[in-house]
């Protein structure tokens, strides 16, 4: 194997490296995100069924009924 084979394989070794390292950043990164998302959306469930126990005029129902679309929509 030439020195000019031999530095284009490292490269190459490198390059995959790199690229591996991001994948698995990205990944921790979605991970961190879904979490967050799960915990903002059992938050707003308790406070929706906290707020039904307590309001009980339609205004008060639409907005229950707001965030329960707005938490269901998938962009």
């Amino acid at each position: 194997m030439s020195a000019d084979d031999k530095a284009a394989a490292a490269w190459d070794d490198y390059i995959d490296q790199q690229q591996e390292e991001k994948i698995e950043e990205l990944q921790r990164e979605l991970n961190a995100a879904n979490d967050r998302i799960k915990r903002l959306e059992e938050a707003g469930d308790a406070m929706a069924n906290a707020y039904r126990q307590i309001c009980y005029d339609a205004y008060d129902d639409q907005q229950v009924d707001n965030w329960i679309k707005a938490k269901e929509a998938k962009p």
